[in-house]
């Protein structure tokens, strides 16, 4: 979510970095690709002229202000349309979010961590990275499929095989 006080504001941007990519999580290991960005706003009673805080859009030589009334859902590039949110005369609340791209330049490495997860008996982990994988190679996308089963298939080997114990 996206919460701005009175006062608040965020200066003139695109919603990508100069290379691209978007760091996740502390360690820096994983990296998204931001394609759309989309925010829907959650403020009743909006009105710019008192409460400022639009969200300015350039469009080329052109800049639209969108309101941030409750229900207004906005969608764009985000390595297009630099933007740019006014400051705020009262406090401003959107949820945002980003669809990402099918692209995973850390393929390697994601499965090199949960295969680690799978020797160590972390079944369910390692299927759900192994099913994070994106990549548009097939034959990457079909190693990472069958993994993901083998790891689901082996836990609940090793759950029925704990319960056939008990």
């Amino acid at each position: 979510y996206a919460y701005y006080p009175t006062g608040g504001f965020y200066e003139k941007h695109t919603d990508v970095p100069a290379d691209g990519w978007h760091v996740i999580g502390r360690t820096g290991r994983y990296r998204e690709r931001r394609v759309y960005s989309f925010l829907l706003y959650l403020n009743e009673g909006w009105d710019c002229r008192e409460d400022g805080g639009a969200l300015r859009l350039f469009a080329g030589s052109r800049t639209i202000d969108v309101a941030p009334t409750a229900g207004t859902l906005v969608v764009f590039d985000s390595d297009v349309l630099p933007h740019e949110v006014l400051r705020a005369n009262r406090p401003r609340l959107a949820i945002v979010g980003w669809f990402r791209s099918e692209e995973d330049e850390n393929f390697e490495e994601t499965v090199s961590a949960a295969t680690r997860l799978e020797r160590l008996g972390f079944d369910a982990a390692a299927a759900a990275l192994f099913g994070r994988v994106r990549v548009s190679d097939d034959s990457k996308r079909a190693y990472a499929l069958v993994r993901r089963g083998h790891a689901l298939y082996d836990g609940c080997a090793r759950y029925t095989e704990a319960i056939d114990a008990y």
